[in-house]
Formats: structure tokens, sequence, C-alpha cells
């Protein structure tokens, strides 16, 4: 769970529409989170749609996934670069990298609240008239805390642990926007398989790719 939170910009729009528009399926959620881990306090940003699921961390490349018939394909975005890593779903499974599409798509998989017991809604402090569902428990001997938005399918906060170590995640801003402007644009840019990676050395790019360690980010 934690490592697909690490994989883990500022949201433009209007304001939020609930679920229940006549063109939410033609929308996509865009939620601005604050995580504080072990680096630290950080701004995190997800993107999803029915079937695609971005993360935007500063200093990092945006990380794509798409959910298809044969299983996740996970994309790495360096748009200053102009190029983009694909994986397939064989190179993931090969790489022993495969993470669960529901952890991905929420942040926290929905599944943990089944674990916790519920304790009432709470009002959501960045969103005007939200509400979410609080649940409290220990999984594994650690505290958890969870606010689930029932609307929006995503944790409004999450606390996993105690004093500094914990892990933190709370949210400060959920609209929707038209997927077709909500996702980062990749027109123009060059996509290479991570197939294709070691067998570019002359390539500059792929050079620090590889002495980045090529392949460590599909982990998540």
């Amino acid at each position: 769970m934690r490592r697909a939170l690490l994989l883990l910009l500022c949201v433009f729009g209007t304001g939020p529409v609930w679920a229940g528009s006549s063109a939410v399926q033609a929308h996509a959620w865009v939620a601005e989170y604050r995580v504080h881990d072990g680096q630290g306090d950080r701004t995190l940003v997800l993107v999803r749609s029915d079937d695609r699921v971005e993360y935007r961390l500063a200093g990092e490349p945006v990380r794509v996934w798409e959910n298809g018939a044969d299983g996740l394909v996970h994309r790495e975005v360096f748009v200053a670069d102009g190029r983009i890593v694909s994986y397939t779903p064989g190179d993931l499974r090969a790489l022993g990298r495969n993470p669960e599409w529901l952890s991905l798509s929420h942040l926290v998989d929905p599944a943990l609240r089944a674990q916790l017991q519920a304790q009432g809604a709470r009002k959501v402090s960045a969103l005007r008239n939200a509400r979410a569902q609080r649940y409290r428990g220990e999984v594994h001997g650690v505290p958890v805390q969870l606010d689930w938005l029932d609307a929006a399918d995503l944790p409004a906060q999450y606390r996993s642990g105690k004093g500094r170590a914990a892990y933190r995640l709370e949210l400060r801003t959920l609209e929707q926007r038209p997927a077709s402007v909500a996702f980062t644009a990749t027109d123009g840019l060059r996509e290479i398989d991570y197939a294709d990676i070691g067998d570019m050395e002359l390539d500059p790019f792929a050079r620090r790719y590889i002495r980045a360690g090529a392949g460590v980010a599909a982990e998540h």
C-alpha cells in the first residue's frame, strides 16, 4: 500500500463537479494532496479516469498507469526531455513489479475500510459542503485513520503510524475536469519501449535513465 502511495502543479478549474453529472464519464478526477513521509512534506497530484491514473510529484517524471485487457501498462513521462518510457504488462511481470490497480487508482486500497471501524461522517475542511466517512483501527499493529469520500471514491485523509514517523496524506483540492485536458499532454514526445533502453548506449537520455536505475520506478 505504501509503495503505491509513494509513487507517488497546481490544479486549474472552476470548482468541483460531483458524481451524478451527466458528463461524469467524460471527466477525470483531479486531486491534490499534501504527503508527509520520510522525505518530508511534498505535494502529490492524482488524475484518474475509469482506466487511467496519473501521478505528479515535483522533481520526478509524470507516472501514468493504464488498466487494459492484458494488464497494467506503465509510462514515465519526461516532459522537459521530450521522452516517454513505456512498460508493457509483460515487462512489469518480468520485473516482478505489478501493483494492484485499486491501490494505484485510489491511493489507498478501498478494501482497507473493511479492516477498520466506522466512526461516523466528518466535514472535509478542504471542500465546501463535503463530508467523508471516518474509519479507525489497527492494521498489523499499526494505528490507522482513514477519511473516505464516497462521491470521488478517494481518501480525504489517511494516516498510518504515530508521531513524526507517521505517514500522512491530506486532501487539499478536488475537482473534475474533461479527461482530454486533465492528463498531461504527450503530443510530440518520443516514446521508448523499456525493453529497448539497454540498446541505446549512445543516447544521452537513455544513459541518464539507466544510471538512475531503469525499471526501479515501475515497482510502485
